[in-house]
């Protein structure tokens, strides 16, 4: 008897612990700790989720601590947790004004949580990302253009049009058509790089003077 009865009261103090493991409400933290987003995108949704437990319902204010003024220095709202529920979402509509401007970085902070629960991961940090550049596009200011081969070089200007914000970049190399490398010309090859604001480049390319009478030659 003494054997079964310390069988018994065992199998009740297991069941009493897993009772107790399963019953925590969990603690609340942001499932990322920063993110970005281009401003166009219209809706951002940040995740808060619920960890070491699920039991009960729970909630947790948030709101932005910076940028101190704007259109996202006034965000808040209340996130509620009912039993079992381990994510919730904050929906953040996004203003794209269509005018070029800074990115803007915006901090959320989870603060008032119920009495039943804490929060471990209380910070998120949002960068929303300005995408109403207009680079513009490059091409030639001339699609032909006939020299004599003793001129020694030709200077070609490549043009940017409808746009210059920000950086680009365009790599170049001679073609030959007619014309053979290095008998009628040298071969050229490099990148041009455009600066914010700036509108034309110029490459050049050497030709070889032969001192031989022929046919016009090309290259492209």
């Amino acid at each position: 008897m003494r054997n079964s009865r310390t069988a018994c009261l065992f199998c009740v103090r297991v069941s009493l612990i897993s009772v107790s493991t399963a019953a925590k409400p969990g603690v609340l933290m942001f499932g990322r700790s920063s993110l970005s987003v281009l401003e166009g995108s219209k809706m951002v949704r940040i995740p808060v989720i619920r960890v070491n437990g699920s039991y009960s319902k729970i909630s947790v204010r948030y709101q932005s601590v910076e940028p101190e003024t704007g259109p996202y220095s006034q965000i808040q709202g209340l996130l509620e947790f009912p039993d079992g529920v381990e994510m919730q979402e904050i929906e953040i509509p996004l203003l794209d004004d269509s005018i070029r401007g800074p990115d803007v970085s915006v901090r959320l902070m989870l603060v008032q949580p119920s009495k039943k629960t804490d929060i471990v991961g209380e910070s998120c940090v949002l960068e929303i990302l300005d995408d109403d550049m207009i680079p513009g596009y490059l091409e030639l200011e001339k699609s032909m253009l006939s020299v004599v081969e003793n001129v020694g070089s030709v200077r070609l200007n490549v043009m940017r049009l409808d746009g210059t914000d920000g950086q680009i970049r365009v790599k170049y190399r001679t073609v030959p058509d007619s014309a053979v490398p290095g008998s009628d010309f040298s071969t050229t090859v490099g990148e041009l790089v455009f600066e914010e604001g700036e509108k034309a480049k110029t490459l050049t390319v050497d030709i070889v003077d032969d001192e031989i009478r022929n046919h016009r030659k090309s290259s492209r």
